[in-house]
């Protein structure tokens, strides 16, 4: 995983989790176009994927595999 990936998740899970839940982007679409704007990383399509691979892992979200996302926290 790209050392940058690893620094910017921790901003972007802080600000995912602060919003209530139906604040949250509910496509993973949206949620990726969410992280390359928040992070400013368009166009990084391997760091988007680690960022939403670590929500996945950090048993932030549910699935990665269907459109429609469901947060666990």
């Amino acid at each position: 995983m790209p050392r940058q990936s690893s620094n910017a998740y921790p901003n972007y899970e802080k600000s995912l989790l602060k919003r209530q839940t139906l604040g949250r982007p509910k496509t993973l679409t949206k949620l990726k176009n969410e992280i390359a704007a928040y992070l400013k990383i368009k166009g990084n399509t391997q760091q988007i994927n680690d960022i939403v691979n670590l929500l996945k892992g950090n048993n932030i979200i549910k699935n990665t595999l269907e459109e429609k996302i469901t947060y666990l926290k």
